[in-house]
């Protein structure tokens, strides 16, 4: 099972941290970003954009679930899709931000720590 860690500090979600992007120009990534830089996309690669399918040629093949492109023959879960809705809306509370990204996660094989 793939493991990877949130680093609360430099997650942006909901207007904290920046915009809710990969790799953010403050600093801040969003937890796709925090995926994607474990499955070792740079964070170079990552920068500014707001979306897998827009970095979809450094995407490895453990991470093409994330990809929603039909052409490529890849569809993201909707579910995913809320729970990337749920994660930034600004009512939604950290706890239930985090057990949303950990079963978003987990259904794909994949478990997330979040750290300070």
């Amino acid at each position: 099972m793939k493991v990877f860690t949130i680093k609360r500090s430099k997650w942006a979600r909901a207007g904290i941290n920046g915009e809710s992007e990969l790799k953010n120009s403050e600093g801040g990534m969003c937890c796709l970003g925090f995926y994607l830089n474990s499955c070792r996309v740079s964070q170079t690669q990552l920068l500014g954009h707001a979306a897998p399918e827009n970095v979809q040629e450094f995407i490895p093949k453990q991470a093409k679930w994330l990809l929603t492109d039909s052409q490529m023959g890849y569809h993201s879960d909707s579910s995913d899709s809320n729970t990337l809705m749920l994660i930034n809306d600004k009512s939604s509370s950290e706890n239930v931000r985090e057990d949303a990204i950990a079963k978003m996660f987990a259904a794909h094989g994949v478990k997330v720590n979040f750290t300070d």
